[in-house]
């Protein structure tokens, strides 16, 4: 595996052997995925020629300092669908969601956060 493509970050654009360019989304262990017309693609890593052009750092959305105790707020999913949460509470650099459907509670890493539901 490429340690360019290693390397990525979200929005950057790489080409592949067969000279198509996508948008790199994320890594995973022998494909990668990539966005082209905004749809995905699971790519396979041998496929991967070069970066293009890098995207800037994402910077990450801090609005979930100030959540308050059952407000809405979302994440995206691997396919970038929004699911949504009620805030219950900030443990160890992880949001805990309670799902408003189901009542479950799940652990959100900090980095998923997008934003509140009232923002948008």
């Amino acid at each position: 595996m490429s340690i360019e493509l290693m390397n990525c970050t979200e929005g950057t654009k790489v080409e592949l052997t067969t000279g198509d360019v996508f948008e790199f989304v994320r890594l995973k262990r022998t494909k990668f995925i990539g966005k082209r017309d905004g749809q995905n693609y699971d790519i396979p890593v041998q496929m991967f020629k070069k970066v293009i052009g890098t995207a800037p750092k994402k910077e990450l959305n801090k609005s979930y300092e100030s959540l308050t105790k059952n407000e809405l707020f979302y994440i995206k999913d691997n396919k970038g669908n929004a699911l949504i949460f009620k805030f219950d509470e900030i443990k160890n650099n992880k949001i805990i969601g309670v799902n408003p459907v189901s009542g479950t509670k799940t652990r959100i890493d900090v980095a998923l956060y997008v934003g509140k539901v009232s923002e948008i």
